[in-house]
């Protein structure tokens, strides 16, 4: 047995609650937009390389935001969205 306190599953009907999976809905709703841009024959797409990598990197932000602030912690490497060290050490990132 762990010592770990569990914590208690999330009230659906609290307002808090259902305005965060409102909110990863959206955003994932959003990201998968990008995304299906990205697959489409490149004559085919509404946006351009630069402003999918810019939404899907937005997208991405707010998901871990959201994740975080639910309790689902920063992905565990310590570094900031783009992977760099937040110190600024200047080492390559570890991928």
């Amino acid at each position: 047995m762990s010592n770990e306190t569990k914590t208690p599953p999330p009230d659906p009907s609290d307002p808090n609650w259902r305005r965060l999976l409102l909110e990863l809905r959206v955003t994932l709703d959003d990201q998968d937009a990008v995304l299906q841009d990205l697959l489409r024959k490149e004559r085919h797409r509404d946006l351009g390389v630069r402003e999918a990598k810019r939404l899907y990197r937005e997208t991405r932000d707010k998901l871990r935001s959201l994740l975080a602030h639910a309790g689902g912690g920063d992905g565990g490497d310590g570094g900031d969205e783009s992977g760099r060290d937040p110190a600024g050490s200047g080492g390559s990132p570890a991928h």
